[in-house]
């Protein structure tokens, strides 16, 4: 018998999240996230399912995920929003990879591999209007980059992004205040002669919040996958998480009050307790943040993590689960009836967010795939 540990992704829901969005977004193109294994659930299965439901483009965060996209037959535009690294130029040519450029070097390394390859490369430029990431930061340096792509006939400018930092708030002023400094930097290159830029801002926070920065595209990343991005931001879509992380009880065992639980003793026992086994630890990405704090679902109740969580085991208490014996279904991300423990509500636990939790699980744990 194989470990039992295993996440389940259903893609049915990645779809039905993109159908809301889309709905949100009525008349406005959009490119779906699936950086990063596409959030941790799946590349390539992920991104069949956006496609399936309507995504206009994808977006990844280096050319590789970009291969991997078009080696599995995906025909959708793929914006890499990550930086440009000569050695990976090729291929962005290669593969039809548009190329996200921020100066003068992203340029002459795309002209140099597309004059090789005697054809053309599409390429995004990012403005950074005040998250101080990949981006031109003045007008100043949007005109070199502007020359630059003059004086680079292969490389073809077809799109103008930026990033806003604070979207998830509650506060918007400082999301306003990007989206005019944005603005100044389109009209610098609508004036140099790109006039029918694909402009794009918005993920998954202004989206659902802004209306009037979505602009021709929008990139929605966790809201795909079922997650709002913060509590700041309105609930008012009927998302599902697409992700489950399951497992099994491999022993239950009865240990006496005063005894010690797992490594350096943390947990006492304060009673007579009935301890179960989980076979997972942070070796799979469960956070030990969750020792002593965190919890799973057994039987529809809730089970508390008892002592550190290990590399590859934890142990939970079941004494008030009766019920609850070896081979017993073990819910870490999930529901159970009515009970339940979703990655955002592990987040909370962990001091982190459900973007961590999710990207977290490790290879180590076997997806299997769900609506298909």
């Amino acid at each position: 018998m194989s470990r039992p540990t295993v996440a389940y992704v259903d893609l049915e829901s990645i779809r039905h999240n993109v159908r809301a969005l889309g709905r949100h977004v009525e008349g406005t193109k959009m490119m779906c996230m699936v950086k990063a294994d596409a959030y941790g659930h799946g590349l390539v299965p992920v991104a069949e399912a956006c496609a399936q439901a309507g995504a206009y483009a994808l977006g990844v965060a280096t050319a590789e995920e970009g291969v991997l996209l078009r080696r599995a037959g995906i025909e959708l535009p793929i914006l890499c929003v990550g930086a440009c690294f000569e050695q990976s130029a090729a291929d962005t040519v290669k593969y039809g990879i548009t190329q996200t450029v921020y100066d003068p070097e992203c340029v002459r390394v795309l002209e140099h591999a597309a004059n090789r390859a005697q054809t053309g490369v599409n390429v995004h430029i990012k403005l950074d209007t005040g998250m101080e990431r990949l981006g031109v930061q003045s007008l100043d340096e949007l005109r070199e980059l502007v020359c630059a792509l003059k004086n680079a006939p292969h490389v073809h400018c077809t799109g103008a992004f930026t990033h806003f930092a604070a979207s998830d708030s509650w506060d918007k002023s400082f999301t306003y205040r990007q989206a005019q400094r944005f603005e100044e930097m389109l009209a610098l290159l609508k004036s140099a002669g790109y006039t029918s830029l694909l402009r794009h801002a918005s993920c998954s926070g202004a989206l659902i919040d802004c209306p009037d920065l979505r602009y021709d595209m929008v990139r929605p990343g966790i809201a795909i996958y079922g997650y709002y991005p913060s509590p700041d931001v309105k609930h008012t879509l009927s998302l599902r998480p697409a992700l489950r992380l399951e497992s099994r009880l491999t022993q239950v065992k009865q240990v006496p009050a005063g005894q010690s639980i797992g490594y350096s003793r943390s947990f006492i026992a304060p009673r007579d307790m009935r301890i179960g086994v989980v076979p997972i630890g942070y070796g799979d990405g469960y956070r030990r943040a969750n020792s002593n704090r965190g919890y799973c679902i057994i039987c529809g109740q809730k089970a508390p993590i008892c002592g550190k969580v290990c590399m590859d085991q934890m142990m939970v208490d079941i004494t008030d689960i009766p019920q609850a014996s070896s081979g017993e279904l073990v819910t870490l991300i999930g529901a159970q009836g009515e009970t339940h423990i979703w990655a955002d509500e592990m987040a909370d636990i962990c001091s982190t967010i459900s973007y961590e939790i999710l990207l977290g699980i490790s290879k180590r744990v076997p997806k299997v795939y769900c609506g298909r």
